[in-house]
Parts: C-alpha cells; structure tokens; sequence
C-alpha cells in the first residue's frame, strides 16, 4: 500500500467534498481504525484508501454514483451507502 495515498486520503478529511471528510471523522467517533472501516465497507486498506480520496458525488443520482464507486474500489456498495448516510447524519447538529 502506499504509504503517499494515505497520507492524500488523511488530507482529504480536512477538504469538504471528499469522502474523507465524511467517513475519517465517524470512523474515529466510532472507534475505528482503517482496518475496521475497510472491513465495515467490505473492501481492501488500499481500496479503502482511494475511496477516501474520492469525490462525494453531488448528482441527483447519488446513491447509483456511490455504488459505483464502491464497485470500481472493490466495496460492497450498499455498506458504503449506509455508512455513508449514518455519517451524514452524525455530522449534523443536533436540533
């Protein structure tokens, strides 16, 4: 694995719009290492890291779009889409 990808995918955190900045803040809420994250989403450390770095997808489609990105990464698409929603919904304030 390279360890300059993970370095990007530890940056992305920090960039709204990356799947890092999503996923990196619940997993450590959560108590998750990468290993665990990469196992929750049913995929490899490597393809956890480029996932990380990738894009979240703004479309009208965004389900299909993230379960595409989980089928080109190796990821079961719907533990990304649900992992992806419960960290959603834990990055917002409570009412």
């Amino acid at each position: 694995m390279s360890a300059v990808l993970w370095e990007l995918a530890e940056q992305a955190a920090a960039r709204p719009g990356r799947l890092a900045a999503i996923l990196l803040p619940y997993a450590r809420m959560r108590g998750w290492d990468s290993a665990t994250l990469a196992a929750t989403l049913g995929c490899s450390r490597d393809a956890l890291a480029h996932l990380l770095v990738a894009r979240d997808p703004t479309s009208a489609m965004w389900e299909d779009d993230v379960a595409e990105l989980a089928r080109l990464w190796g990821a079961d698409p719907q533990r990304l889409i649900a992992v992806l929603e419960m960290a959603r919904h834990h990055q917002r304030p409570a009412s």
